[in-house]
């Protein structure tokens, strides 16, 4: 299904569908059917959270800071990060829609007005990632994943070091050319860039857990 939403078969014209999906059609032509569900998903992301942060306002005034932090995490956040590798390379409009999402959900935790503009400084204070960082947090972490063998096979096969010997050292890994803008979003493509603009020391790192630590506060920063 990942392959689908990325439109990783434009990526590369001779890949071979599972089974199970050689023989399902799509009503209309599948880049426009990938560039829409994206977008109806990104509204029902906004949506969905708009309706908890209601639900959450008239009770947080009772409950202490942590207890808050860990209500919006579950229901704001959770949903904002489900899925959300997909959402790479998405418009700036459907980007920002997102954004205002979590703003209005640190304003909801800082206890800060509705018309208070939320800073990078507010966000790093709550170790929150925005969300284009956080995208790029999910892509970056399934790319350690899979060349460290802990991603499902078909991950696995989008992510290739390259083999000459100096890039080798450095784990950078080969890109893929796209014939169209679509497949640009793909994991096949998408992964290995975002992995490639990681420092070279960063991308030698074994542990997972400690990756992720350099990984985030290198978005931060």
């Amino acid at each position: 299904m990942t392959r689908l939403l990325h439109g990783q078969f434009n990526a590369r014209p001779n890949l071979r569908l599972p089974s199970q999906l050689q023989n399902v059609t799509a009503p209309w032509p599948v880049p426009n059917c990938l560039v829409t569900e994206t977008q109806r998903y990104s509204f029902e992301k906004c949506r969905s959270a708009y309706y908890y942060l209601r639900q959450l306002r008239p009770i947080v005034q009772s409950l202490t800071v942590d207890a808050t932090k860990t209500l919006v995490q579950a229901c704001i956040a959770s949903r904002l990060d489900y899925c959300n590798a997909v959402q790479h390379g998405i418009t700036d409009n459907l980007l920002q829609r997102l954004q205002s999402v979590q703003n209005a959900a640190a304003r909801l935790l800082t206890r800060t007005g509705r018309c208070e503009h939320i800073t990078q400084s507010v966000l790093r204070e709550l170790h929150w990632l925005p969300v284009r960082r956080r995208v790029e947090f999910k892509i970056a972490t399934l790319v350690f994943k899979a060349l460290n063998g802990l991603a499902p096979p078909y991950l696995v096969d989008d992510c290739n070091l390259v083999s000459r010997l100096r890039s080798a050292v450095s784990f950078t890994c080969a890109v893929p050319r796209t014939r169209i803008r679509l497949g640009d979003r793909s994991f096949a493509v998408a992964g290995p860039r975002v992995w490639n603009c990681l420092p070279a020391a960063m991308r030698a790192v074994e542990d997972y857990e400690q990756f992720k630590r350099l990984l985030k506060t290198h978005l931060f920063d």
